[in-house]
């Protein structure tokens, strides 16, 4: 029988207070218990501290989960805890029967701070741009004519360039709206984000990336959304907070971050260098 050390028992104690949570939750909103035993037994094995079934955990959680998914169990604060719950063990390995460290990492997708967003607007970064000249400028874009009537443009500075803003072109129809376009604004010009290197080698020419350790996963987002056609683009994530699977549902997130591990960065000797590990959708 396993003994656990303690880091591992902090680790345990903690998914357990997690555990608890989305219990307390679930029993507020009346959910059905047969819904509940995949994550109840989770429970069991966390109080029990049951070394036997404790790399069992990640599976039943996901069993559990995507059991509340499909029984359309939707509530906001539950779906927050439970994917804080599942992205903190999907980046513990004492739940992956591998072989922990004497000193476990308790890493919660807190552990990398959320990236620029380019879609939503969930950290409200985004600022109202007076746009009629502009939108007369772009239109038809996308087969589309566009007016001040039925398209908005915000604006917010690259943190990584001096005296360039980022553009976000939303189109408005019915009552929704819908994302449109991105462009680059440096001074006068404008350049849309979706031509592949080329927005890359322009930008180059006319301020030079400033590129630093805290920016530089925000970058790569960037680059990776920028340059590649629309059914190919890589979504970078980095965890729970992410914007680009914030609307997905809890099951399709249980998916994506079934094995996440928070980006890593290592800066090289060189200056502006750095070996990135990141995962994408």
């Amino acid at each position: 029988m396993k003994v656990f050390t303690k880091n591992e028992l902090t680790v345990i104690e903690t998914l357990l207070n997690m555990v608890n949570e989305v219990c307390f939750a679930l029993e507020k909103m009346g959910v059905n218990s047969k819904l509940c035993e995949p994550i109840l037994n989770v429970k069991d094995i966390l109080e029990r501290k049951d070394s036997k079934n404790i790399t069992s955990i990640e599976s039943a959680l996901y069993e559990g989960f995507r059991a509340l998914d499909e029984g359309q169990i939707f509530d906001d604060e539950l779906d927050l805890l439970t994917h804080k719950t599942y992205a903190f063990v999907a980046g513990n390995n004492i739940f992956k029967g591998e072989k922990s460290s004497s000193d476990i990492v308790i890493q919660h997708e807190a552990s990398v701070a959320p990236l620029i967003t380019l879609l939503h607007d969930i950290d409200n970064s985004w600022n109202n741009y007076e746009a009629e000249e502009f939108i007369a400028f772009i239109t038809p874009l996308e087969g589309l004519d566009l007016d001040a009537n039925n398209t908005s443009v915000s604006i917010k500075p690259l943190p990584f360039y001096n005296d360039v803003d980022v553009l976000r072109v939303l189109y408005h129809d019915d009552g929704a709206e819908y994302f449109l376009a991105q462009f680059v604004k440096y001074k006068d010009e404008f350049i849309r984000c979706s031509d592949g290197l080329y927005v890359i080698d322009e930008l180059e020419m006319k301020s030079k990336p400033i590129i630093t350790k805290d920016n530089v996963i925000s970058y790569l987002k960037c680059m990776l959304f920028w340059t590649a056609n629309i059914d190919e683009r890589a979504y970078l994530i980095e965890g729970v907070e992410c914007e680009f699977i914030h609307e997905l549902s809890g099951y399709e997130k249980s998916m994506y971050l079934k094995n996440f591990k928070p980006p890593e960065i290592i800066e090289m000797k060189h200056p502006k260098r750095f070996k990135i590990t990141a995962q994408y959708i």
